[in-house]
């Protein structure tokens, strides 16, 4: 903003002015210079910041919609959910859609993650998605077993760890032309590892034969 003050007649060809700068207001840490953000003014006027700017804030873990969630993910947490999974026409990529975490009596969990935009109440579904087009659909089933609660580790395969407290009971996958796999597991290899879980994300990676990768996913 400048304030000027100028001295004479107008009249006269030459006219002396002073200009005197005010500061501009302060940008706040983690914006976009020049940029204004909730409740705050940057440098450059009627400018919007660009959300999810602050490192290691993601405004969205559960999808695309802007506004769904706000949490601070650890290091061990990627910013979204990227797989790559098998299916009967091949190897696709599945990411981009929504990701949800539906926790019961925390002991046990339903992890969706799909490439489209999903509801939340689908997390818990027991129902077969209709698909179209490209879209990928893929259900994690988690249990803690011998009365514990849910918690960072690896979740083993139950079919060859049944007794592990930490268990990885089920992985199904759907697509356009149905149900591309279900499995439960047989193979002491096969596991998902949770990194991060609190009461708005659950995250880690998965390592299977079906589906590799990671996720982070809202809760419900």
């Amino acid at each position: 903003m400048l304030v000027a003050t100028c001295l004479g007649l107008a009249a006269l060809a030459a006219t002396s002015c002073s200009k005197e700068a005010l500061p501009d207001k302060p940008v706040l840490t983690g914006s976009t210079p020049g940029a204004a953000g909730t409740g705050s003014t940057g440098s450059t006027p009627n400018a919007t910041a660009t959300s999810g700017t602050v490192p290691g804030v993601i405004p969205n873990p559960g999808g695309t919609t802007p506004g769904t969630a706000a949490s601070i993910l650890t290091a061990g947490c990627p910013e979204r959910t990227a797989l790559r999974v098998k299916t009967n026409s091949g190897d696709k990529t599945l990411g981009g859609g929504t990701s949800w975490a539906d926790v019961t009596l925390d002991s046990s969990a339903q992890i969706l993650l799909t490439s489209f935009e999903a509801p939340s109440s689908q997390a818990g579904s027991i129902a077969v998605p209709s698909l179209t087009g490209s879209q990928l659909s893929l259900s994690l089933y988690l249990t803690a077993t011998q009365g514990g609660k849910l918690r960072t580790g690896d979740y083993l395969s139950v079919g060859a760890n049944p007794n592990a407290p930490l268990q990885l009971n089920s992985i199904t996958l759907y697509s356009s032309a149905g149900r591309e796999i279900v499995a439960g597991f047989s193979k002491p290899d096969q596991k998902v590892t949770i990194t991060q879980l609190d009461d708005k994300v659950v995250c880690g990676t998965v390592d299977t034969n079906e589906a590799t990768g990671s996720f982070v996913a809202k809760r419900v």
